[in-house]
């Protein structure tokens, strides 16, 4: 997968496998990483609550950093208000959901953790995160805003705390949460069904636009010599600034058919295992300079795919690819 790495390093926010132990830092896990294995607790119904009364009064519009202002006492429970009500998708329990966020202690100065801080949303796998955050967002939509407290036996408690940071038994978390997309990964396909575009030569897809599908390359296919992009299908949203993070689907395989890594685990490659190759899927930041800036101008909902020519400069050499990505939504 050394090729659409090297072309996602500069343009991918976030791309981490599932699973993998090179997770970064995540305040909505038990331990501190995305990786924590979190005890299996009921489903709690958040009590739906109001800023200023029960709920930290929060500035700011969907997308901007908040601030707070916080009443005296927490909520004794799992509370939320939304601040900006979006249409997408509704969310699950079991998604993976790329998010913009803040988390607070109630009544802190300072954020413990931040994702505006760090320039780019995040990707969480919900069955990973402490139960107040996955019920706390369970049920609200893609494009919401919410505000949720989330006791401490719903949060770090159980797991005695987050030296980390800093967060005691007992303390009440705030989150703030924009929630950009969230969906299974296997429902991370763009809208298009109808193939339009006409594919290089010897290269097919396992499957038509709409459903997740791997590149599959015919015996004797001369490989490519330079970078090719092609639209497969047109999707009917805006067309892709220049200036956006595009969350993306997408597989991948090398010119003699090897799996190079997928969003998709019911994408499959014939008898190949593609066991521990599924990733979340990406978010690009496209205007970086990089390969995938060819999809500025092209519709959200859109299926394309990119031929990336082998590199002799690598060691091993790193062969020729198809990776087949679907445009889900550009923010």
């Amino acid at each position: 997968m050394r090729r659409i790495l090297a072309a996602l390093a500069a343009a991918t926010l976030l791309l981490t496998a599932c699973g993998s132990d090179d997770t970064e830092s995540d305040p909505g896990s038990t331990d501190g990483t995305a990786a924590a294995e979190v005890a299996p607790t009921d489903p709690v119904t958040p009590v739906e609550g109001t800023p200023g009364v029960d709920l930290p009064e929060v500035t700011g519009a969907f997308g901007e950093v908040p601030e707070f202002t916080f009443p005296d006492d927490p909520p004794a429970e799992l509370t939320r208000a939304v601040l900006v009500e979006g249409d997408g998708e509704e969310v699950s329990a079991d998604d993976i959901q790329l998010v913009n966020y803040v988390g607070i202690k109630w009544g802190a100065d300072e954020a413990f953790n931040d994702s505006y801080a760090s320039g780019a949303p995040v990707f969480f796998e919900l069955a990973g995160l402490i139960p107040g955050w996955r019920d706390g967002v369970t049920g609200l939509h893609e494009g919401d805003r919410v505000v949720i407290s989330i006791p401490s036996e719903l949060g770090y408690g159980p797991s005695g705390g987050n030296a980390d940071i800093d967060i005691a038994v007992g303390d009440t978390l705030v989150f703030v949460v924009d929630i950009l997309n969230s969906r299974g990964l296997d429902d991370y396909v763009g809208e298009a069904t109808d193939s339009t575009g006409e594919l290089p030569e010897g290269v097919t897809l396992s499957a038509d636009p709409g459903t997740a599908a791997v590149p599959v390359i015919a015996d004797g296919t001369d490989e490519p010599s330079e970078i090719e992009f092609v639209i497969i299908s047109e999707g009917t949203g805006e067309p892709i600034a220049d200036d956006s993070v595009v969350v993306a689907g997408y597989s991948g395989s090398t010119w003699a058919n090897e799996p190079m890594g997928t969003s998709w685990p019911a994408a499959a490659w014939g008898d190949v295992d593609s066991t521990g190759m599924v990733s979340y899927p990406m978010a690009l930041q496209i205007g970086s300079g990089t390969p995938f800036d060819r999809i500025i101008g092209v519709p959200v909902g859109s299926r394309v795919l990119f031929i990336f020519p082998s590199d002799s400069s690598t060691d091993p050499e790193t062969p020729a690819q198809a990776v087949l990505t679907d445009v889900v939504s550009a923010h």
